[in-house]
């Protein structure tokens, strides 16, 4: 590898501080150590997707862009495959193009073709979190002669992923990172090329687009200068973004008003953009980047500990990229800034550059994996533990969590998250549209994206990107309903959420005939719902969903 070689793997690695030199001895070679750690990281894998053998009945999932949004899109992306016609007429009610769909051009998405939701969710999961493995071990390797570390590091990496639903965006960067570099050294690669090609084809453009401009500089901390810059290798890796991102691409050749035009979310106070600087550092539960990765500051901590020690120039280069990408993060979201982002133009307020933070969790292992080589053998065991406590964190994903500890939360009164069936509701869904047909509907106090699932067409969803038109149509239904709810700042200064923000059924106040007026015949409620423009049709057995007929209305629907 020409530039700096960051360890040598052959030989012993010397480091002068202010306590001394510091020897570190280079691992014995033999086969024993790689095949004891590749048992521990199948044995990982086997014991973290053991409750998903309870099947979806018992398997506790979060549902914050990932049960709400992700990965519906993609069943929806499954039924387009199969039946184009059907699918379109699911996604508000046939007003928002297929093409916003963002998975809808990813290989990936073939895994939806299949009917079981859960098993393509597992699938989906399981093929995602392999990925960020490997990807990360190869980047590892480079790092350090330590097998061991490689695959500590590489196995919290993979389970750290918040979701499967963004595909690669996060799982495949460092193998990006890592073949960006190989091919600024010995540049030709088509197997290189195809791969970072097939990583970006399966990868959000918008999320990651911001946090390419890190790759260079983290691949000059790592390498050292590049002998080239790998041209092919970036068209390869940015042609593969734009096909996985092709219908939001189509959407801005053609000028369709998008509702991202009118982002617009109110700042926080200095106080609060302080604190959110440092919980986004050190606290191992608040973390702003959860849908992203779980939090990793058991690692991140140590990794500094190790700094204030080692003062290794590489180590201090990475803390500092970290530190910087929350600083914007924060900076963005204070108020002041807030306020200028409001006069932007639609096209500035429709782009998220915060987005820095998507490369931070493969940075905090990275910094670990730096610690971890310039450290004395004492000090390894600090790195050891915070690397142990870092896995008990990680392992209580959301399934793990609430599969063992339910009774505990129960006992202890604190609400767990609902299971995968107990989300969806396949069961009443699928019976009330033995009643509804293709007719769409409104949902109350429901997620209107777990009646998508069940190909019920519905007036409302959580989309990434819709027409901006349709955000003003819906707002006449829950006009009222923002103001009791609170939700006027948050549907008006972002919006992606078309929800009727109803909790309380004494004190609904929706406008049901400008639902008609987008094309919604009945409603499906958690709870019984009194309205003048409401017949009540029946209710379902398991989870008592009530359905309505929306009646007395003008029943010609809008058209954008």
């Amino acid at each position: 590898m020409s530039g700096y070689q960051i360890e040598s793997n052959a030989k012993s690695r010397t480091r002068a501080g202010k306590y001394g030199a510091v020897t570190a001895p280079a691992e014995k070679p033999g086969v024993a150590p790689p095949r004891r750690w590749n048992i521990v990281a199948v044995f990982s894998f086997i014991a973290y997707y053991l409750p998903f053998l309870g099947g979806p009945a018992h398997t506790h999932l979060s549902a914050v862009d990932n049960l709400d949004s992700t990965f519906v899109c993609g069943s929806v992306v499954g039924l387009f495959y199969r039946h184009p016609a059907q699918a379109r007429h699911l996604l508000l009610a046939g007003h928002l193009p297929i093409y916003l769909i963002p998975s809808l051009t990813w290989p990936t998405s073939l895994l939806n073709l299949t009917d079981n939701h859960f098993l393509a969710y597992v699938l989906t999961d399981l093929i995602v979190r392999l990925i960020a493995l490997f990807s990360m071990f190869a980047l590892a390797r480079c790092i350090t002669s330590s097998y061991g570390a490689a695959v500590t590091a590489a196995l919290l990496f993979a389970f750290a992923i918040a979701f499967p639903g963004y595909g690669l965006t996060i799982a495949a960067l460092p193998a990006v990172v890592l073949l960006l570099q190989k091919e600024s050294e010995e540049p030709g690669s088509r197997g290189r090329c195809a791969l970072l090609f097939c990583f970006g084809w399966n990868s959000f453009l918008v999320l990651i687009l911001t946090s390419l401009l890190l790759v260079p500089v983290i691949q000059r901390i790592l390498f050292g200068p590049s002998r080239h810059f790998p041209v092919r290798a970036w068209v390869s890796y940015l042609s593969g973004l734009a096909l996985g991102s092709a219908g939001l691409i189509y959407a801005i050749v053609i000028r369709l008003p998008l509702h991202r035009s009118e982002f617009a979310l109110p700042g926080v106070s200095a106080s609060m953009a302080v604190r959110t600087f440092l919980e986004a550092q050190f606290s191992p539960i608040n973390w702003e980047f959860g849908s992203m990765s779980l939090p990793l500051a058991f690692l991140y901590i140590s990794a500094v500990l190790a700094f204030a020690f080692l003062r290794t120039p590489r180590l201090g280069a990475i803390l500092l990229l970290i530190v910087c990408t929350v600083a914007v993060y924060s900076v963005m979201h204070y108020e002041g800034f807030a306020n200028l982002k409001t006069q932007a133009p639609a096209f500035v307020r429709a782009f998220t550059p915060d987005r820095f933070y998507m490369v931070n969790a493969m940075l905090i292992m990275v910094a670990w994996l730096l610690a971890w080589n310039g450290a004395s053998p004492r000090f390894r065991q600090v790195l050891l533990i915070a690397a142990t406590l870092q896995a008990i964190a990680v392992v209580r994903a959301p399934h793990l969590n609430n599969a063992i500890g339910d009774a505990i939360h129960q006992h202890l009164g604190r609400q767990t998250l609902a299971t995968f069936a107990d989300y969806y509701k396949e069961d009443d869904y699928r019976s009330l549209k033995a009643t509804i047909g293709d007719a769409p509907v409104l949902n109350v106090g429901l997620d209107p994206m777990a009646a998508v699932l069940s190909h019920l067409a519905t007036i409302d969803g959580y989309y990434a990107a819709y027409p901006l038109e349709y955000k003003h149509r819906f707002r006449s239904i829950i006009a009222s309903q923002l103001t009791v709810s609170g939700k006027l700042a948050y549907f008006d200064g972002w919006g992606s959420r078309l929800d009727t923000f109803s909790t309380n059924p004494a004190s609904l106040t929706l406008d049901y005939c400008a639902a008609a007026s987008l094309g919604a015949r009945f409603v499906i409620s958690r709870y019984p719902v009194g309205d003048i423009h409401l017949v009540f049709v029946r209710a379902t057995d398991h989870y008592g969903l009530e359905l309505y007929r929306i009646s007395q209305c003008p029943t010609s629907p809008m058209k954008l």
